[in-house]
């Protein structure tokens, strides 16, 4: 296990949560559809650590692109 790509990847997905945290908010101007599809991006971002526990490179990282 590479501890300090985990933690990279850890570092960008908290960042990248902390971007759409607003699309969960109650009263965010998003349709349900679309509420719906950044809480299905938002849990993909917090499996990545557990989906990536086991590469050796950033290369190997596939990182979820936002809904528009």
């Amino acid at each position: 296990v590479n501890a300090a790509l985990l933690d990279g990847i850890r570092r960008q997905r908290d960042r990248l949560l902390t971007a759409s945290d607003w699309t969960q908010l109650p009263g965010s101007p998003l349709s349900d559809e679309q509420v719906a599809a950044f809480q299905s991006y938002r849990q993909e971002l917090r499996d990545l650590p557990t989906t990536y526990k086991d590469a050796q490179s950033l290369s190997e990282v596939v990182i979820p692109v936002p809904p528009q």
